[in-house]
């Protein structure tokens, strides 16, 4: 029995685009085939939904699934959604800022109109929404869901233990030996940022 592919789901950096965040003609083809033959087309990424739309919008693909897979969207309705409470947020942020060996932290929030909202510059859309905290301005910071925490820190078997056991977090360190920014975010958002 011939089994028949429904979609096809990418990567974008260093999978669908070029180092300098092009697509190649053969790529935009190749996809334009497979969906001339009825298959669906969809990216997973760890950017933004901002900087997704900002690099696709020649695949116009059918759905999105970014911020390190915290949401997932078809057309311009969430269909999933994953992310850290207010609550676990503040805890998280303040468990990271007490410990000794933590830089410190940015938190990436959720803003719904930051694509739309033509008061924003264009060069700031995609860093709104991710912004570092102190202690002092972290209970304001954290009073929003957040999609993922970055914990800045040379330390990552350190700070993995600041959660270790709890199911609220998911902690993954970072794959980039010069980059001391780690991932903290919902256990279901589960591809690598």
């Amino acid at each position: 029995m011939k089994k028949s592919l429904k979609m096809i789901v990418s990567d974008l950096d260093r999978t669908l685009l070029w180092e300098d965040e092009t697509l190649s003609a053969v790529t935009i083809n190749a996809i334009r085939r497979a969906r001339e033959k009825g298959m669906l087309f969809a990216v997973a990424t760890a950017r933004s939904l901002y900087s997704t739309l900002l690099v696709t919008q020649e695949l116009c693909p059918d759905a999105i699934i970014h911020t390190g897979g915290a949401y997932a969207v078809v057309g311009d309705q969430v269909i999933y959604r994953a992310v850290l409470s207010p609550e676990d947020t503040l805890e998280a942020a303040l468990a990271c800022l007490s410990a000794p060996f933590v830089d410190h932290v940015r938190i990436c929030g959720e803003i719904e109109d930051v694509t739309t909202n033509p008061a924003i510059p264009e060069g700031k859309k995609e860093f709104l929404h991710y912004r570092r905290v102190s202690d002092e301005e972290l209970t304001e910071a954290a009073l929003q869901a957040a999609t993922k925490i970055t914990v800045c820190s040379p330390e990552p078997d350190k700070v993995a233990t600041l959660f270790e056991g709890d199911p609220r977090y998911l902690f993954t360190p970072s794959k980039n030996t010069s980059s001391f920014g780690h991932k903290l975010a919902h256990p279901a958002a589960t591809k690598e940022a």
